[in-house]
């Protein structure tokens, strides 16, 4: 349910760099019109799930980033259920005061600056991960590579969701291999879930709203509905977008059946045009092969 977390805090006692410097941490020093001259420390953790710290030492503030599985149980591939999840973020509070060697609030009370929900299904993603070749996310472009769909902001290139094997992630077969996953930074972007504002406050978490951005993400990329095949299409094409330019864009789908995709040679403006046909059809996503069941998240 919930993969890699970043969380804040400040820090009431202020910690000497050279007190974290002596305990295995690096210490780094920037200089910038705007703040002058800021020291800040970091450290990773291998004995602790990977989990990264850093320590802005100027603003007395800790940052922890941690992937939730690998710290509860040392493996990044397993899903966790919300009391796991809840039980986890208890564990980063207790982990970082021994870390930093300093006593920091409750951890309800810290903030949230990423947040990567996630949820697993026990079917063979490379279907879904080919006719996700056609899906868009508002405001994104697909980026694929071997083993994945990721969705990047038109803006400043920043991932917002993928879908992705994670056996071929993890080089090994795993129980639940095919993962859609958000890429949530509350510190740059207003969360909402069913129109309603959530807090960046760790407490505002719960298993609804985690469920609710997994959800509406599923939705928006079309995964929770069936995904037709090429020959379903031809009727929906040709009604949408009148004979002519529905039975071209059913052309196109076939020979990208045979390429496993939009060839790669096609251009920019091209591919663009096709993707705007296919909305306006209301087509997201095109199964190569057979129909294939929407994902239900939840279930």
């Amino acid at each position: 349910m919930l993969d890699t977390i970043g969380v804040t805090c400040p820090v009431g006692q202020p910690v000497d760099p050279v007190n974290l410097e002596a305990q295995g941490w690096t210490i780094h020093t920037v200089s910038n019109q705007a703040d002058g001259i800021s020291v800040f420390a970091t450290v990773a953790c291998q004995a602790s799930g990977d989990a990264r710290f850093k320590y802005f030492a100027n603003a007395q503030q800790l940052n922890v980033e941690v992937s939730l599985p690998k710290l509860l149980k040392g493996d990044n591939s397993l899903l966790l259920s919300w009391p796991e999840v809840a039980s986890g973020l208890v564990q980063v509070s207790e982990l970082a005061q021994d870390v930093l060697r300093s006593c920091l609030p409750p951890i309800e009370d810290w903030q949230v600056f990423r947040l990567d929900p996630v949820w697993a299904w026990p079917v063979n993603p490379d279907p879904y991960i080919a006719a996700l070749h056609f899906g868009r996310l508002r405001g994104s472009q697909v980026a694929q590579e071997p083993g994945s769909v990721r969705w990047r902001s038109l803006r400043s290139g920043s991932i917002f969701a993928r879908f992705y094997d994670k056996s071929h992630e993890a080089g090994h077969d795993v129980d639940l291999p095919t993962r859609f996953e958000r890429q949530i930074r509350p510190k740059k972007q207003v969360i909402r879930v069913d129109g309603e504002q959530i807090g960046r406050k760790v407490s505002d978490l719960n298993e609804d709203t985690l469920l609710g951005l997994l959800r509406e993400g599923a939705s928006q990329v079309g995964i929770d509905k069936p995904v037709k095949s090429i020959p379903a299409l031809r009727p929906l094409l040709i009604d949408a977008l009148g004979k002519r330019s529905g039975s071209n864009i059913f052309r196109v789908l076939l020979e990208a059946r045979e390429f496993g995709g939009f060839p790669s040679d096609l251009a920019d403006a091209t591919r663009r045009k096709y993707e705007r046909q296919l909305k306006q059809a209301g087509v997201g996503m095109v199964s190569l092969g057979a129909e294939l069941p929407g994902l239900v998240v939840g279930a």
